[in-house]
């Protein structure tokens, strides 16, 4: 039962991990802006591709030529706006491929956005009564944590505080029964606890 829950755990934090910012690439005159760019992995990219300009994908030796060659089974953008959710962390090199030769190029660096040792390390917050029926209470017991969500199981935030304390209490009574998630975090480090409302 304990690696079902392990299992199931891991992948709800992949699931969590994927909910992530968007961030906005226009082209702009000959260049794109911003032209070089780091997310975390599940984080969005929407490109704004003005009229003669496009956004392709190519390799990191076709990019350090100013070449144009499309990469095989990479983005290629008209105009107009287009996303994608990079799927894997590395960096991610693009031109303008009427522009290239002249420089129009920009790159993505993906990052992983919370390492399983961050995540399973927890031993640093303490939520009691689990299960509860109405109040409980997140106490830190070590860490320094700026910002608290608490999820439904759908990964949907149900509440949101900056600022934490060392010790703080959350009222389940006005929502339904069910498994809760609670994130706990600052810039370096995430815990995450479950809890059951009864």
């Amino acid at each position: 039962m304990q690696r079902i829950f392990t299992i199931f755990t891991l992948f709800f934090l992949l699931f969590l991990n994927t909910k992530g910012e968007t961030v906005t690439i226009n082209t702009s005159g000959f260049t794109f802006s911003p032209n070089d760019v780091t997310i975390k992995l599940g984080d969005e990219i929407k490109f704004v591709v003005s009229s003669g300009h496009t956004a392709t994908e190519v390799t990191q030796a076709t990019w350090n030529a100013n070449g144009n060659t499309p990469k095989s089974g990479g983005f290629n953008f008209g105009v107009g706006t287009n996303s994608f959710t990079p799927t894997a962390v590395g960096i991610i090199y693009y031109v303008c491929s009427p522009h290239a030769s002249g420089g129009m190029k920009g790159k993505i660096t993906v990052s992983t956005s919370t390492s399983i040792q961050q995540i399973v390390q927890n031993s640093k917050v303490t939520i009691y009564p689990n299960p509860t029926k109405n109040v409980v209470t997140i106490e830190v017991l070590q860490g320094n944590f700026k910002n608290i969500e608490i999820l439904n199981i759908l990964g949907d935030v149900i509440y949101r505080q900056t600022s934490v304390g060392m010790k703080q209490q959350f009222d389940f009574s006005n929502y339904p029964m069910g498994v809760y998630w609670i994130v706990i975090y600052n810039e370096k480090e995430k815990i995450i606890k479950k809890v059951q409302k009864i």
